[in-house]
């Protein structure tokens, strides 16, 4: 997990108590927020979600927010938007890029499936994300998300230089 990563993720679970988003909220389709994950042949919702906001200190500062599924440290989603608006999010492929991009990590009992790592290889090395992308349909921050998210994740626990992957899909709807 890189530093982003795990920032990102403690951001979530600190703020699951103040998000303003939560699991017994009303408005979706089923009466609740929720985010539905479709993967390795299987789908699975979530209903225990959380909304945090990050940034919006100043000039210069990185605005978004992030969605978690999962209380779970074995299974858990992890969603970042790099803005506060609705559109379509790619994966961040380049190291330096915050804004307009998502990034995505889904712990699982084998591992952690992240849309990007850093590959260390003999010849080569250096960033490296898979494509996807977050469709964001409406947002209000802390209020109110709905959107999905396809694309792919790589593999846990393989070669550094290895970027096999595997599908991912979903969609969310977070409602205070």
């Amino acid at each position: 997990m890189n530093l982003i990563t795990f920032l990102l993720t403690l951001l979530s679970f600190a703020c699951q108590k103040n998000s303003g988003v939560s699991p017994d909220d009303s408005g979706s389709p089923n009466g609740k927020s929720y985010i539905k994950v479709h993967f390795n042949g299987h789908t699975k919702t979530y209903k225990d979600v959380t909304m945090s906001l990050m940034g919006g200190g100043g000039t210069g500062t990185v605005e978004g927010w992030s969605m978690t599924a999962g209380r779970n440290h074995g299974d858990y989603l992890s969603i970042g938007i790099f803005s506060r608006g609705t559109g379509t999010f790619p994966y961040r492929q380049s190291m330096s890029d915050y804004h307009n991009i998502s990034i995505v990590q889904y712990q699982q009992t084998k591992g952690s499936y992240d849309n990007y790592k850093a590959l260390v290889c003999p010849t080569s090395s250096g960033y490296y994300s898979t494509q996807g992308k977050v469709v964001v349909e409406a947002f209000e921050a802390g209020k109110l998300a709905k959107g999905t998210f396809t694309g792919n994740l790589l593999v846990p626990d393989t070669e550094d230089c290895s970027t096999e992957s595997v599908s991912f899909s979903g969609e969310f709807y977070l409602v205070k």
